[in-house]
């Protein structure tokens, strides 16, 4: 029964993030509107958008177990976006979109010679004129458990990430579809320190995230090319902070810092076995 119960609860987390950032996008009373982007904006939108989904699980370096571990849940969060919210008022004045939220269900798999896989699935999400689908997987190697016997646990960690947005808008009576995607990678050095049931951790990374955004239907997007799409390639360091607390089976953390320029936080829930 409690199992159960903790799965539902799980689910009803992830739904309401999900359906709250859709709504910020979808629904408020100014709708997201991207228009006479400059090369300039098109960077600054690609920044906040990568933030939204570099890869995390929020965890720290050790592994899942000695040899073999699984550990499944739920990870998402805020992040402030302050591009998107300035691009998004110069073409429809009032939109308020400063912070977007952002959820996903995970999994993680250990196996021997401290590898850890890990995996982060959004789906095809579909809500009035807005289409939202990520996709993330990391592979980290945990150096403290096999080559170099530290105090303190130390991982290096690769990460991927692809992520797509697809937007319906009407810019002077003509309808424009917008699909932005972005394919990020990243490296990290992650260090931890197991005391009892708490585990803090610092990531300090590098990433870059490949941008491309395309239009369909009248009207023009940009400024700087008279194309229908357009690329870029930003890159960026980050640095976050985060705890995971150990109750049992059951694992909750909490990861904050900076990245691509702006600043995220995230909430894990998850169980581990």
């Amino acid at each position: 029964m409690m199992c159960r119960f903790e799965n539902l609860i799980l689910k009803l987390v992830w739904t309401a993030a999900i359906v709250a950032g859709f709504s910020s996008l979808s629904f408020a009373s100014n709708p997201l509107v991207l228009t006479n982007l400059t090369l300039d904006d098109f960077n600054d939108v690609t920044s906040d958008f990568g933030a939204l989904y570099v890869h995390s699980t929020v965890s720290p370096a050790t592994s899942l177990g000695e040899n073999f571990g699984f550990e499944w849940g739920l990870v998402g969060g805020l992040v402030t976006t302050p591009n998107i919210e300035r691009v998004g008022n110069a073409a429809s004045p009032g939109s308020n979109f400063r912070r977007l939220p952002s959820a996903a269900p995970f999994i993680g798999v250990s196996i021997p010679m401290g590898l850890k896989i890990e995996l982060n699935i959004l789906p095809q999400l579909s809500v009035d004129d807005v289409r939202l689908q990520n996709l993330s997987a990391g592979l980290q190697w945990n150096l403290s458990e096999t080559i170099l016997p530290l105090p303190i646990d130390l991982a290096l960690r690769y990460h991927v990430s692809y992520a797509s947005l697809s937007v319906d808008q009407v810019v002077l009576g003509s309808t424009q579809q917008l699909i932005l995607s972005e394919a990020i990678t990243g490296y990290d050095v992650v260090l931890s320190r197991s005391f009892l049931l708490v585990e803090p951790y610092l990531v300090l990374g590098y990433v870059q995230a490949a941008s491309r955004l395309e239009y369909t239907g009248g009207g023009s997007v940009f400024v700087f090319t008279p194309s229908s799409s357009a690329t870029t390639l930003i890159k960026s360091y980050e640095a976050l902070v985060g705890c995971e607390v150990h109750l049992g089976s059951r694992n909750l953390g909490l990861e904050a810092g900076e990245v691509f320029n702006t600043t995220r936080a995230l909430l894990k829930f998850s169980t581990s076995y």
